[in-house]
């Protein structure tokens, strides 16, 4: 839900498929695709407009008509995302360098609510890792990521701090993430890693103060 009161509803769901290729001197190539459909619904009757002007009372009046019928309540969204990763790893199977790209919303569905054909960017997302230090028990993993949908452009770089619960096992470790955006952000993460399931928090910290234009 979005919007006061619940102004607009996006419900949906996705698919995802990936697949890997094993190639020499422990390296890989993962393949992914992803599909999705989403509805997203907006309920006209929660909106004002100057239609309910009252020119008598001088007030808006909530009974009269907002003449939003021309608008369609409904927009269906098809989405197809597609990516493709290398890794090198080691003896273990363990990570220790990645390059990968993605694009999200590759058919560019329209999400307009009128007859405008208002079509959502493609987004790319670009991505690089090499892991610089390790001695069994922390690990050191400089990473960058840069994200580009339309004109607006986003590029983090920063270093993952991983402590692996058990140096014989390095698939389960706790990782403390920072980067700097060069769009004047710092961004601080928390990762816990297990070899059967992840979770991860981030925070971004804006490095700008806000400015008084008057």
């Amino acid at each position: 839900n979005a919007g006061i009161g619940g102004l607009m509803r996006t419900t949906g769901g996705s698919v995802a498929f990936a697949y890997n290729f094993d190639l020499p001197q422990s390296q890989k190539i993962t393949l992914g695709l992803q599909g999705g459909f989403y509805s997203r619904n907006i309920f006209l009757d929660k909106l004002n407009t100057g239609s309910q002007w009252n020119d008598i009372r001088r007030t808006f009046d909530g009974t009269l008509p907002n003449n939003l019928n021309t608008l369609n309540p409904t927009v269906n969204l098809p989405m197809v995302d597609a990516g493709i990763m290398w890794q090198m790893l080691d003896t273990n199977g363990i990570q220790r360098a990645y390059v990968g790209v993605s694009g999200k919303q590759l058919n560019q569905p329209n999400d307009a609510f009128t007859d405008i054909n208002n079509k959502i960017p493609i987004s790319l997302v670009f991505i690089a890792g090499v892991q610089v230090f390790n001695n069994q028990q922390i690990s050191v993993f400089p990473n960058i990521r840069h994200i580009q949908q339309g004109s607006i452009r986003q590029t983090n770089v920063g270093s993952a701090f991983r402590y692996y619960l058990n140096p014989e096992n390095q698939r389960n470790f706790i990782a403390f993430n920072g980067w700097y955006s060069l769009q004047n952000a710092f961004i601080a993460g928390i990762e816990l890693y297990h070899k059967d399931y992840f979770f991860n928090f981030s925070y971004d910290f804006s490095s700008t103060r806000p400015q008084n234009l008057g």
